[in-house]
């Protein structure tokens, strides 16, 4: 039983607005496709409602060579996105204990360049993240001087982003946006760190907003039967 119409017309023009302009602010400083963005613009709203999820689908946002404007996406999603915590270098066992402290937006960026430095760290990697989509996702270990075995979460929205590709059971929780060099023909804006903050500023207040009243509801909502999520390990 899906919830009443009633509880959540006033969010729907609210709701189309922000989309839009999600998908509009990315397309100013990153050569995608319309489909590419309008999928990052909600991508972006679910981060600010993840306490209310079940499931996160991650992005991969991956080229087939540099230059692409793959550090510069994730830079334009850390500015609008809730909780950002942007990282190249990170530790499985730092991950895990920031993702359980407080649930961010985890931007990884040179993913790569992890994967082929240390293979037992990418293997530890690669269990957080296969168990990082859903709620109930955790990373075990013994902690302490008396190896006291702990619990830390694993469930938050995540980047990954680099040359190649995912794991493939990672690979089946991911949603990839494939970039590729801009054209002489195409024109956007130039990314500065300092002037965009500001100008994101706005837009994040809105999408705060907005998430104090969409997650309640959202919360009290039951997916319908034929709704896409994740089954056997894919994307449906």
């Amino acid at each position: 039983m899906s919830a009443p119409e009633t509880a959540y017309p006033e969010l729907t023009p609210e709701t189309a607005r922000l989309l839009r302009a999600c998908r509009d602010w990315v397309r100013r400083y990153v050569v995608v496709s319309n489909e590419q963005a309008i999928v990052m613009a909600a991508w972006i709203l679910h981060t600010w409602t993840i306490h209310a999820a079940a499931v996160t689908p991650y992005l991969h946002v991956c080229s087939a060579e540099l230059s692409c404007g793959k550090s510069t996406l994730l830079q334009v999603l850390r500015v609008v996105v809730r909780e950002p915590r942007y990282t190249d270098n990170m530790s499985p066992a730092a991950l895990a204990r920031i993702v359980s402290t407080i649930r961010p937006t985890l931007l990884i960026d040179e993913l790569d360049a992890v994967l082929q430095a240390d293979r037992e760290r990418a293997q530890d990697l690669r269990g957080i993240l296969n168990g990082g989509f859903e709620q109930h996702g955790t990373y075990t270990r013994c902690v302490g001087r008396e190896f006291k075995v702990e619990d830390f979460s694993t469930f938050c929205p995540k980047v990954l982003s680099g040359i190649g590709e995912l794991w493939p059971t990672v690979a089946s929780r991911a949603i990839r946006i494939e970039l590729r060099r801009k054209l002489a023909s195409e024109g956007v804006d130039s990314f500065r760190i300092k002037r965009v903050h500001t100008e994101a500023e706005p837009l994040r207040r809105e999408l705060e907003a907005w998430a104090d009243r969409a997650a309640p509801v959202l919360q009290g909502m039951n997916v319908p039967p034929d709704v896409p999520g994740l089954d056997n390990g894919r994307w449906t």
